[in-house]
């Protein structure tokens, strides 16, 4: 997964040696896992984002606390990258309308590649949480990823059913990928082909804190390589399952999907 590179807003507070701290370590994590933040978005008047998490050490599950006061990222701000310089680039749904015109933006350099005779960016998005307008990035995603919350909020029961249902709704061409928890998860390709996997749970759960990024990353990782849908969606419910087995990412580094 290292070698997907993920947009990330950094903030830095000059006022106090703590701040710095932090920041200092955010950067230097990022770069022992090979991810460039070149082009994220600073902003000097705000504070690092701040999440404190309590861990269920019986099964694993967790509780978070989060602060945040960081400007989600703009149009504006996106339009100052050059977008050429990407292959895929992935959107979750924070700033839904502000979203919309960032990936017509991609839109508009794809239709110059095309004409180019080269490579197009694939975008993916991902629908997490109910918020308003996030709906509105389904018909513009050639991945789609579902959460369970999301596609329970819109009445669906199974990942197979949201995945399904979701792709009738979704661009031609368009994959849709729902994942669910425990039970693993489930893709339709663009003919309306339902592929399912279970999930993988380690020999103990023990931190399921980002298994859901952990699943979204795996998913793009193996797609962006080259791998069909099926073999992607097994590798993204492996990792995640992985994930779930420790503390943290670093081990991810040593996974290899068997």
């Amino acid at each position: 997964c290292n070698s997907i590179q993920v947009f990330i807003c950094i903030c830095f507070h000059q006022c106090t040696d703590l701040f710095f701290t932090f920041l200092s370590f955010a950067l230097k994590h990022l770069n022992t896992f090979g991810i460039s933040h070149g082009s994220c978005v600073l902003y000097p008047s705000h504070k690092l984002p701040t999440s404190c998490v309590v861990l269920n050490t019986t099964n694993g599950s967790r509780t978070i606390v989060h602060y945040s006061n960081l400007p989600e990222l703009t149009l504006s701000d996106f339009t100052k990258i050059n977008v050429s310089e990407y292959s895929w680039i992935h959107f979750e749904g924070r700033n839904p309308l502000e979203y919309v015109k960032m990936i017509r933006h991609v839109m508009a350099s794809n239709e110059t590649r095309r004409k180019a005779g080269e490579r197009e960016i694939t975008v993916s998005v991902e629908l997490e949480k109910n918020k308003p307008n996030v709906g509105k990035l389904l018909p513009l995603g050639d991945v789609v990823i579902v959460s369970r919350l999301y596609a329970t909020l819109n009445g669906y029961h199974s990942a197979e059913e949201a995945a399904l249902g979701f792709r009738v709704k979704a661009k031609d061409g368009a994959v849709v990928v729902c994942a669910w928890g425990e039970v693993g998860a489930a893709a339709c390709d663009s003919s309306g082909k339902v592929f399912s996997c279970p999930a993988y749970p380690p020999p103990a759960v023990v931190d399921t804190l980002g298994a859901g990024d952990t699943f979204n990353a795996g998913l793009i990782h193996s797609l962006a390589r080259g791998n069909g849908l099926e073999t992607a969606l097994k590798f993204a419910c492996k990792l995640a399952g992985a994930k779930c087995g420790f503390l943290g990412y670093e081990q991810l580094r040593n996974f290899e999907s068997n």
